[in-house]
């Protein structure tokens, strides 16, 4: 420590965060694998792009697991392990993009990572070998991508005019990546996928349909899907019919109407209202009143990526919501909005 009081949110996350690793490596090395687990371990033994049920990005990352540490528990585990531990390092990653794009202080970044460490349902995220890590993280990086897009919008028709600079070189990539990855993971990134879209879109993305890069990424992330959309042509649409309709009634079940009290719960109470209204404050943001231009472009800039962000935690929140009273009930699910939280934790 250099004693400094800037040093301290970054020593306390990274104590905390240091923590948390070491308790779910222990878990992840002595817990034994449950059904679903089993079933992903199975099928890394025979590599495919897709299975019954999934894409074949689950069952890639046990196989390199069990390829370094061998067939153990943490050796499935592993690259979920490694997963979960990055999760809490995007979200510093992308509330440092909106301090620098604000002119905000940096260290606070440091305390939304904090933020992000007691949600519940992060928890489990890196101890279980399970899809929602690696569908977690190409969120994340997809979102960080594309704030930092908006971030660099404002440019002059000069500049505008010449090829990509690095640092957009560097979004596309990882924004191609990215996609690539979450259509790896599993079929519910395409809802992720629509909501960041129009998030990006309604917040100053249209002007980016010009770039070369952007379209670039798009298309590695459309081509993605081939292998899935492949398998489903020749089993008649197996994994669809099971995503999309076997496992959901699609009728109207009155319990539903109580996942927001019931997010509310497992995420704690307190938590819960403080990143919702982080989310909320956010939207209704206003840039600051300025007479020098650059300062207005810079604070257009700046609430350009902040809405993003908050459009697309709401709108994932709210996606969610909506769908619970039709469906899947007899499965686990409270997880599936955790990408909102995250951003939200970034926000707070």
């Amino acid at each position: 420590e250099s004693g400094t009081q800037a040093s301290s949110p970054r020593v306390k996350f990274l104590a905390a965060w240091g923590l948390l690793l070491a308790l779910k490596l222990a878990f992840a090395a002595s817990m034994p694998l449950f059904g679903d687990e089993a079933f992903y371990a199975w099928a890394s033994l025979h590599p495919a792009w897709a299975y019954s049920d999934l894409p074949g990005g689950t069952a890639a990352l046990i196989g390199l697991g069990t390829a370094v540490l061998g067939d153990s528990y943490l050796g499935v585990r592993i690259g979920f392990v490694a997963l979960g531990a990055a999760l809490p390092w995007l979200v510093v990653r992308i509330a440092r993009r909106v301090a620098e794009a604000g002119g905000g202080d940096s260290d606070n970044a440091w305390r939304a990572g904090m933020w992000s460490l007691p949600i519940p349902v992060l928890l489990p995220l890196g101890v279980l070998a399970l899809p929602d890590a690696l569908l977690t993280v190409a969120a994340l990086l997809a979102l960080d991508a594309c704030a930092g897009l908006l971030q660099q919008r404002m440019r002059d028709s000069e500049s505008a005019s010449r090829s990509a600079s690095w640092g957009d070189a560097a979004l596309h990539l990882q924004l191609a990546v990215a996609l690539a990855l979450g259509a790896l993971a599993h079929y519910r990134f395409g809802p992720l996928i629509i909501v960041g879209a129009i998030a990006f879109l309604a917040c100053g993305g249209l002007r980016q349909w010009r770039s070369p890069g952007l379209w670039l990424a798009l298309i590695i992330g459309a081509l993605a899907w081939l292998p899935l959309i492949h398998f489903n042509l020749g089993v008649d649409a197996a994994g669809l019919r099971f995503q999309l309709m076997e496992r959901h009634p699609w009728q109207f079940h009155a319990e539903g109407l109580g996942q927001p009290l019931l997010q509310a719960i497992i995420t704690t109470p307190l938590l819960y209202a403080l990143m919702f209204w982080a989310l909320i404050a956010s939207v209704r943001s206003r840039g600051a009143r300025t007479s020098d231009t650059s300062e207005l472009h810079a604070g257009q800039s700046a609430l350009h990526v902040l809405r993003f962000l908050a459009f697309a935690g709401l709108g994932l929140w709210l996606f969610y919501a909506l769908l619970a009273p039709f469906v899947d009930r007899a499965r686990f699910s409270l997880h599936w909005p955790l990408p909102a939280y995250l951003v939200a934790a970034a926000l707070l």
